[in-house]
Formats: structure tokens, sequence, C-alpha cells
């Protein structure tokens, strides 16, 4: 884009005041101000438009050697560096004053003056430099820190995984170089209540899960919450979070039957994926939620309480594992278009009904229902997949269309006791 220049003096008997850009690529100034009928004056203005374009060449800079420095903390390769210094004699000496390495090195030929290592891969570790200090910046768990600190104390991790499972005899104590908590840490802990450390930034997939806290307290630090987080924990009354948590997990909170209260500031949609129960939950606290998906934690619940599952009318798919295994019976109703894969894997269901409406029935849909004696099959459906009924060997009835039984014969090859009704 070019640049303007104006003249606030340029002629007393001028009422407006020109202005003038200057263009890059061809070095000259044009006059853009109202044309004028005096040739002295125009002459006047390109002689002035000549100094000025050449005060304007000897005024024009280049980055000083400080900001540079910060510039080319953000380069990618050796190359950039390398470049850098050949632009001119100022930037010769910059790769002298890092004192730290922003891209993996393998000596101290780029970075002359290096007193703290930075690792950013596990590949980056083996090429080690005697150096003051070292920073791990790759996830490195806990034991793995511990190891290393054995022999070199003045490592330093910036991503650190707690994956040791606290025993329930124990009070969690999270040391303080953990940023992250691992898988299923807190199952066998018996406390009631549990104040995450500020230094922990992310809770990974399943971390919480079948924990038996009754209250649970993140600080600000915490900016992730992974898949599953706080699956299943029944004893989970009351869970309070913080504006500064930006991502959460498919189904981090389904499970939760006796949560009361969930404190999460300044948080009106959720984007991440729930079950029937949870969002109805979360809609009491005016948290309206996008992804709504019917689980087995629904159908658990129902069992729980004696009554047989029910799907909304707004459930048009069931994904894996839809179907407890402690549910007798279940009908999947016209709303449902999809039944997606592994479904009903291994439910205990004696009957199955699918009313006329689902199109779609995914792989291994219901693959070793051992109980499964009855289940029919609208003319909705046009496909079945070759291992549908894989493992069904109690099946002995079965409703079906016959055009669909002539295309999915292989089906039921290996079924011999079966009564289909067409």
């Amino acid at each position: 884009m070019g640049n303007l220049f104006s003249s606030n003096n340029y002629s007393s008997n001028e009422t407006t005041t020109p202005t003038y850009v200057y263009q890059n690529t061809e070095k000259t100034l044009f006059d853009v101000s109202s044309e004028t009928e005096d040739d002295s004056e125009e002459e006047d203005k390109s002689r002035y438009n000549e100094l000025e374009a050449k005060k304007y060449l000897k005024t024009e800079k280049r980055l000083d050697r400080y900001s540079m420095m910060i510039v080319s903390k953000y380069f990618k390769t050796k190359e950039d560096y390398l470049n850098m210094i050949t632009v001119c004699k100022d930037y010769q000496y910059i790769l002298d004053q890092f004192h730290y390495n922003p891209i993996p090195v393998k000596n101290k030929a780029l970075f002359p003056q290096l007193e703290t290592q930075h690792f950013y891969t596990q590949t980056d570790f083996k090429y080690q430099v005697e150096v003051s200090h070292k920073v791990i910046w790759y996830p490195l768990y806990y034991t793995d820190l511990m190891i290393l600190k054995k022999t070199d104390n003045t490592i330093l991790a910036k991503k650190v995984i707690y994956n040791e499972a606290f025993n329930y005899r124990v009070t969690p104590l999270i040391p303080k170089e953990v940023t992250s908590l691992g898988t299923r840490l807190f199952t066998e802990v018996r406390c009631k209540e549990m104040t995450v450390p500020s230094q922990v930034t992310s809770l990974l997939c399943q971390c919480f899960t079948g924990c038996h806290f009754q209250t649970i307290i993140l600080p600000p630090s915490v900016i992730r919450i992974e898949d599953y987080c706080f699956y299943q924990c029944n004893d989970l009354k009351e869970l309070e979070m913080t504006p500064s948590v930006n991502t959460l997990g498919q189904h981090w909170i389904d499970g939760c039957y006796s949560l009361t209260q969930i404190h999460i500031p300044n948080c009106r949609t959720f984007f991440a994926k729930v079950d029937v129960f949870t969002s109805r939950f979360l809609e009491d606290q005016n948290i309206h939620c996008e992804e709504i998906e019917f689980s087995d934690n629904d159908c658990a619940l129902r069992q729980r309480n004696h009554v047989s599952p029910v799907i909304p009318t707004f459930i048009t798919k069931l994904e894996e594992f839809t179907c407890s295994p402690a549910i007798n019976s279940f009908t999947v109703p016209k709303n449902v278009i999809v039944i997606g894969e592994k479904a009903f894997s291994s439910s205990r269901a004696t009957k199955i009904v699918i009313e006329n409406g689902v199109k779609k029935i995914g792989r291994k849909c219901f693959e070793r229902c051992s109980w499964l004696k009855e289940i029919n099959f609208p003319s909705s459906v046009d496909k079945l997949h070759r291992d549908c009924l894989r493992g069904c060997t109690a099946l002995t009835r079965v409703a079906i269309q016959r055009d669909l039984f002539e295309k999915s014969k292989n089906v039921f090859a290996n079924l011999q006791t079966i009564n289909f009704i067409f």
C-alpha cells in the first residue's frame, strides 16, 4: 500500500492542503489534489515531491536488532535464521544473543551462547548439549520425569501427566510438577471432596471416571476437559468450574445421576455430545445442549428406576452400545433413522422391536446378543450387513420382508433354528 505525505505550509495562497501519494513500486510521488492552471505552481509541486521522496528514502528503516530478534523467535527452520543474518550487518550477530534455542538443535553451531536447551519432541532429547538448564515441552509422564531428574536435576518439564492411580487409603496429593491428570486416577479413592491443584491445566480422558467424590472444585488454570472425564461419577453432587475452560470432550459428564449443582460461569451453550439425562439437567441450569445422544446411561437409569427405556422424539440415531446390558426388551421408535455400529452389541435383551422408519442398521449392530430370542426388521430397512446378527445363538423368531430376506440370506447362514415370519 502506498504511503501518504501532506504539506501544511506549502503555499499561503492555497485553501486546500495538497496530498501526495508515494508509490514504492515506481519510486515517484503523484499529486492527487485538485488540478491547477498555474504552470509555475506545478513545477514547484514537482520539486517538492522530489525532495519529499528523497527524504522518505533516507529515513526508511529496517527493524532494529532487538526487534528482529523478537521476530526471529517465530522462525521455523535453521535456514530462516541463516538467511536473516545475511540481510545486513546489524543482524550479523543476532544469533549470539540467543541463550536458548527457539527451534530444535543438535549442537551449539547455530546458537553459540546457548545456556538453556529446549526439547520440543522426544527425538530432540537424543541430542543433548552441555548447558546449564533443560526444558522439555513434549508430554511426559511424571514417573519418567522423576527418573530423568535422578541423573539431571536441571530438567524442567512443561507438560507433565500424572498416571498413577491413588490408593483408596490415601488422600490424593498431586505433585507440583504435574500439569495434566491422567486416566482413572481416583476410582479407588473414598474421599468426599477433591480440589484440583492450581498448576493443573488439563483433565485427560476418563480422568475422574467412576470416582466417589461428592464435590469437585476446578481452579482457573484448567482449560481442557477431555472425553468421559467425569463419566459415571455416581456420587458426584456438585461440580465447580471456572470461565477459563475452553474445551469440553464428548460425554464428559454423562452418567452422573446424583448431580444437583454444576457451576459453569458464562456458559449458555454446550457443543460437546451429552446423553439425554445430562442434557435435561443442564437445560434446568439454563444451559442449552447442541448434540444430544441416547446412551447406555439413559438405559441404565430407566432400568434403575424400573422403567422401560423411552427414546425421545428428537433422537434420530442410536450410537455405539446404546442398550444397557441389563435391559430385557427394547423398542426403537419410528423417529430413529439410523442404528449405529454395535448399538446393541453384547446386550442381554431378549426382544428388540424396530418400528417402521429405521433406514440403516450398522455393522455388528446386534453382535453377541446371546440372550436375544426375537427381533423384527421393518420394510424401511433396505440392507443388513453380514455380521449384523453374529453370535445371536438364542435367536428363534425373525419378522422380515421377503425381499430383504432374499438380499440378506448370508446374515442368517449360521443360524439354523430361526422361524421366519414374512
